[in-house]
């Protein structure tokens, strides 16, 4: 468990789903930047219920080393709620 409100980059490799939104969950508030490698994109029992959480991201990648059936359903909804992802592309 750990938390930081400087931290604006941050590259890990976590096991599922629920790993990595607890990275979403507000602790690190200032994130700009993630990228996250998974062995497994499946459904989350955790959800990400403040858009402003992910508002900030501006950089986001995601690799599986296995394929998801989750992608329209899960994926598709996250990358919606990170709005500046889109506004730094148009940049």
């Amino acid at each position: 468990m750990c938390s930081s409100s400087t931290i604006a980059e941050l590259n890990v490799n976590l096991r599922t789903t629920d790993d990595w939104f607890r990275l979403l969950d507000g602790r690190f508030s200032q994130l700009k930047s993630l990228s996250v490698v998974t062995d497994l994109i499946d459904t989350p029992s955790l959800s990400i219920d403040n858009p402003n959480i992910v508002s900030n991201l501006t950089s986001f990648v995601l690799v599986s080393a296995m394929p998801t059936e989750e992608y329209d359903h899960f994926i598709l909804s996250l990358l919606r709620k990170m709005s500046n992802l889109l506004r730094a592309y148009q940049k």
